[in-house]
């Protein structure tokens, strides 16, 4: 299987080594794709961009898990995500994907969270990195990171998604 980095990397070269500029046209731009993306709710419905603090594996649940804090909200979810909060993530131990790391920058397109109470009273939010999430590390290739901030961009020129 493919990372999306990967995907949007090999994208962006095909669109750009088109020699022929009708052909080029027509080819959708990784910006486009991930607008497309992130703005299909049944897929998706927040976007962030997330500094790793904790990554770890829940032996009783069978489950990876990471902790990061927002850098940037680029899309609003239901709920309200804003710059310094701490998001929970997890996947199960059988995928491969995503591989998280420490102190690195990520974006997530991503759906809702679950909550959920701990035993002190506390609600928390998780959210799965499975099925519909993507994560995109930006410094995957110089251009992937080029890409990412003209996806930002584009949602704040939209004021988030057109639909």
């Amino acid at each position: 299987m493919k990372q999306v980095d990967q995907e949007l990397f090999e994208m962006a070269i095909k669109r750009s080594s088109e020699k022929d500029a009708v052909k080029r046209q027509k080819l959708r731009s990784p910006v486009e794709a991930l607008m497309d993306y992130a703005c299909n709710f049944e897929k998706a419905n927040f976007v962030v961009r997330v500094n790793v603090i904790k990554v770890g594996y829940d032996k009783e649940r069978d489950v990876k898990f990471a902790q990061a804090l927002i850098e940037e909200t680029a899309l609003q979810g239901i709920k309200l995500m804003r710059e310094g909060d701490d998001m929970e993530f997890e996947w199960p131990l059988t995928c491969t994907q995503p591989e998280l790391t420490v102190g690195k920058t990520y974006y997530i397109i991503a759906k809702k969270g679950t909550s959920f109470t701990e035993n002190y009273g506390m609600t928390r939010v998780r959210y799965q990195l499975t099925g519909t999430a993507l994560v995109i590390d930006p410094e995957f290739k110089p251009l992937l990171r080029i890409m990412m901030n003209n996806f930002v961009k584009e949602l704040r020129k939209n004021n988030g998604c057109i639909n």
